[in-house]
């Protein structure tokens, strides 16, 4: 502030006497920020670590390819893990001083979701999971509302990503005969070779380190799948 006063002067000499012994509480502090237009973000995620310029070419090639087909027979999927028994707690304003958490709110009990849907978003993908147990107990009784494997550790490898790769090839046949692009990313089990036996799916990953910002799923989509199941 004194270098921008010693080219412009904007302040009183009482006031520039005082500066060197200013020193503001956290109040004043806040309160400055607040009337400045200033306000506290959470930062999140890896997209501001993204090289949007360098990846542009890139990505101009992926564009290009889109536009070959027709919009609802260009797909995109992803993966990601849902801590399925943190929930969230609702209770009455007048009771919450009382309510009390659990170890439940801190849980790692985790599966893996297969998300997938076309560009325009008419048609869905069933939902997949991934659970530890070859034969759930809550699956007995009641109808699956969703595709379902097992691995020892509730994530995706290379032998679940084909099992979903060939539902996947058969959820298509079923709904067009016209040529389908699949856009994913091109982590571990999704970088082995697929090929689509009657050459109707096309597979185009995504370069390292983008999807933050160029995979669809990331944006929103799989936020909001979390979102409703909570």
């Amino acid at each position: 502030m004194m270098s921008e006063h010693a080219k412009t002067a904007f302040l009183t000499a009482s006031e520039v006497k005082g500066l060197p012994a200013f020193k503001a509480c956290e109040s004043w502090a806040e309160k400055f920020a607040r009337d400045s237009g200033w306000h506290s973000q959470a930062l999140h995620g890896e997209a501001g670590e993204v090289d949007t310029e360098g990846l542009e070419p890139k990505i101009q090639k992926i564009r290009d390819l889109i536009a070959e087909y027709d919009p609802d027979n260009v797909y995109n999927m992803d993966e990601t893990g849902l801590f399925f028994k943190v929930l969230p707690s609702y209770v009455k304003v007048e009771k919450a001083c009382a309510a009390r958490g659990s170890k439940l709110m801190k849980a790692k009990d985790r599966v893996t979701l297969y998300v997938a849907t076309n560009k325009t978003g008419t048609v869905i993908v069933p939902l997949s999971m991934i659970g530890k147990s070859q034969n759930p107990r809550c699956f007995k009784n009641h109808p699956k509302k969703l595709v379902y494997f097992s691995q020892k550790k509730a994530c995706s490898d290379g032998k679940v990503f084909a099992q979903w790769w060939e539902m996947f090839l058969t959820h298509i046949r079923s709904k067009t005969s016209k040529k389908v692009l699949l856009i994913m990313d091109n982590c571990g089990p999704h970088g082995t070779d697929l090929v689509d036996p009657h050459d109707q799916v096309k597979v185009v990953c995504l370069p390292p380190n983008c999807t933050s910002v160029f995979q669809p799923m990331d944006c929103v989509v799989i936020a909001m799948v979390k979102k409703n199941y909570r």
